[in-house]
Parts: structure tokens; sequence; C-alpha cells
């Protein structure tokens, strides 16, 4: 008698025992689910919030930009309203980078789909390249009139960076070389600079979002453009790599040619 009863004693505990467990698991996918959600809506109205700052930012900008271009005509170059006014259109523009930029960060970031493989001349790539303060500095070796897949965020950021980050009235170097990829033909493009005063990258971190090295802080940054073009050449199918040696800091990435 007393051992049918101890089995259906233990089985009934064994079941109360599932029983509890089931639901203490039901309650915490429940407790999971409705914080990811919560965190799904904050983060959602935090790039909203974001969005508008950053539009209603630049309309300001704007603003400061015309008008100082416009009193910087009235000035002789050499005078110290000239030089006054040209400090503050370099801030000017330098804020517009930087928001530009998040605006950009912002899209990669929400978006999953593969960036579009649209055939262009390298030639035009390079030639959108003058409108980067500094261009002149820059020195292209190699081919320039060839079709690759697009990539002008990703250069613009590497040259951009280059002539930030090198010292000043240095040169600059764009190098194309043909390579092969399987079947396929492609062009590997490299940004060289020379170390400048903010010392040489961490090539492990570098491509991390909001990375700068310590001495690059001395400069107005928000550590996102080698991140943005990491991320662009990974959509495009490439890969962003960073070498350095004693003098010099180069980045490359290869395209197929069209």
């Amino acid at each position: 008698v007393f051992i049918p009863l101890a089995i259906l004693g233990i089985q009934w505990q064994h079941d109360r025992s599932q029983s509890q467990q089931l639901v203490q698991q039901q309650i915490e996918k429940a407790v999971s689910e409705a914080q990811m959600q919560e965190q799904s809506k904050r983060l959602a109205t935090q790039a909203q919030f974001l969005a508008m700052l950053m539009h209603e930012v630049k309309t300001p900008l704007s603003i400061i930009q015309f008008a100082v271009a416009s009193m910087l005509r009235n000035r002789p170059p050499s005078s110290a309203d000239a030089q006054r006014l040209d400090n503050i259109a370099r801030a000017a523009d330098d804020l517009n980078f930087i928001i530009d930029q998040c605006m950009e960060a912002e899209k990669v970031e929400q978006s999953d789909v593969p960036a579009k493989k649209a055939p262009v001349s390298l030639s035009s790539l390079i030639s959108e390249m003058k409108q980067i303060p500094g261009y002149e500095r820059v020195t292209l070796i190699g081919f320039d009139r060839i079709m690759v897949l697009t990539a002008r965020i990703i250069l613009s950021n590497l040259v951009t960076n280059a002539l930030k980050y090198s010292w000043p009235e240095s040169s600059v170097q764009l190098t194309v070389e043909p390579v092969h990829l399987g079947s396929t033909s492609g062009m590997n493009l490299r940004v060289s600079n020379t170390i400048g005063s903010a010392g040489r990258p961490d090539p492990l971190q570098v491509f991390t979002r909001y990375y700068r090295a310590e001495g690059a802080k001395k400069q107005m940054g928000a550590g996102l453009g080698l991140w943005l073009a990491h991320q662009l050449a990974t959509k495009l199918g490439t890969e962003l790599r960073c070498t350095c040696d004693d003098e010099w800091v180069h980045f490359e990435f290869t395209l197929e040619r069209s």
C-alpha cells in the first residue's frame, strides 16, 4: 500500500517541480521580450531625436557659412577680420562634416541591405576628392581611367583622414594597382600618409566606432570616418586594411573592375 503511494508522491512532486520551472521560464521569457521591445522603442525614439537634431543644427550652420562667405568677399585676405572669419568658416565646416558622418553612420547602422555595386570611373571618384580642403597635397600613383564599383564615401573618408592627421604640407599618396580576384580582375586602392603629431593609430582598434588615438583628440572629430568606411567596404564585399611602418600609415581595399 505504502510503496504505490510513495511512488505517486514522488511523481507528483516531480510534475510539480517541472510545472514550476516551466512557469518560471515563461515569466523570464515574457520579461525578456518586454525589455527588448522597450529597448527597441527607446532606440527608435533616440534615433528619431538625433535625426531631428542634426537636421535642425545644419540649418543655422548653413546660414553661418553663407554669412561668413559674404563677409569675406568684402575683406582683404590678409586682414585680421578675414583671418577670424576664415577660422569661423573652418569651424562650421568641421561641424557640418561631423554631422554628415553621424547621419551616414545612422543610415548604415539602420540598414542591413548590401551597398549597391554601381559602376563608376575612378577618374570621376578622384575628381570629387578635389573638393576636400588640402587636396592639392594628394599624389595619384597608377591608373585613373578605369571603371570600378562605387566607393565614394570610403575613398573620401580615407583621403580626408590622411590629410587631417598627416604632417602639414606633406604628401598624401593615392596608389591604384591591378590585382587578380580569382576569375575576375580588380584594382587595389591604397591611401598613404606620413605619421603626424597624432601618432601611429592602433591597427587593431582603428576601425572601432568612436575610436580615436590619444594624440588625435586634439583635433575635432567623432571617430566615425574609418568605422563608416570599414562598414561600407564590408557591404561592398571587400575588406579595409590598415598597416603602419616607421613613417607611413596605409589604408587599402580592393574593388572589382566593372
